[in-house]
């Protein structure tokens, strides 16, 4: 028994220790030299010739109406899950369509690797970036707002849903639908933005009805897998040295 204890106890604390380190490195944005020629590509922007369509999700059915056919190439470099999430907002609380939203950055703020000088976040409208330091304000400066975007994926199709809910920071994507206006009966889920409309600090998300999304490379795969791995040790290990816990005093008193 207590060999045993021994044992679980430092598989308890190893798995504990690879939990916190894969923690912190599972989401890396990855180096240049492992970005993707695609990414280099200027976003394909174009009138949509699409009629306006509605479209049913969770019992609540959208008016959409395409404005741009939209794709893209980009690094994920912010996250969020809006669907589901209760904020006091009618908006939020209905905007169910609404599957993820990506903050992407692509071409020059890759090429001079200043997006590793910036730190990101991911709003319900909008992406927020700012220099992680003082030291690296100089970097921070080769930002262009130009190669960079947030975006509001919507989608009804279960394979996309998937795909965008497994995307993370540091993933690399392509991306292809129409930017929309959609709305639920007199809720209008309108962000107020053309397409790379941009304020200092803040970027309003493109709301962009997907018709196709592909992870075209999945970074930190390793570490990803060792953080999902060392969470069940963790659990498994725990619950081995509780059982341990109890049953050594009963073994003893029934010797006793």
């Amino acid at each position: 028994m207590k060999t045993a204890r021994v044992i679980f106890s430092f598989i308890f604390f190893a798995s504990l220790i690879v939990l916190g380190i894969s923690f912190f490195q599972r989401d890396r944005l990855p180096n240049e030299n492992l970005i993707l020629e695609e990414l280099y590509t200027e976003p394909g922007l174009t009138t949509a010739l699409k009629e306006p369509f509605e479209e049913t999700c969770g019992g609540l059915t959208y008016n959409i109406i395409p404005q741009y056919s939209y794709e893209i190439y980009g690094l994920v470099v912010a996250c969020r899950n809006p669907a589901g999430t209760f904020s006091g907002s009618k908006a939020e609380t209905l905007d169910i369509l609404n599957v993820r939203n990506l903050c992407l950055v692509w071409g020059d703020n890759i090429s001079n690797k200043v997006y590793k000088s910036i730190k990101f976040t991911s709003g319900r409208l909008n992406c927020y970036f700012e220099c992680i330091s003082e030291v690296k304000q100089d970097a921070c400066c080769n930002f262009s707002n130009d190669y960079f975007s947030g975006n509001r994926f919507l989608s009804t199709d279960a394979a996309i849903i998937k795909t965008l809910k497994k995307t993370r920071r540091g993933d690399q994507i392509y991306a292809k639908g129409y930017i929309v206006l959609y709305s639920y009966g007199d809720v209008v889920f309108d962000n107020d933005n053309s397409p790379y409309k941009f304020k200092h600090g803040e970027k309003p998300n493109e709301i962009v009805y997907l018709t196709e999304f592909k992870i075209l490379s999945e970074a930190n795969i390793g570490w990803r897998n060792a953080h999902m791995f060392s969470r069940y040790v963790l659990l498994v290990s725990f619950i081995a040295l509780l059982i341990l816990q109890l049953t050594i005093p009963l073994g003893s008193l029934r010797s006793a």
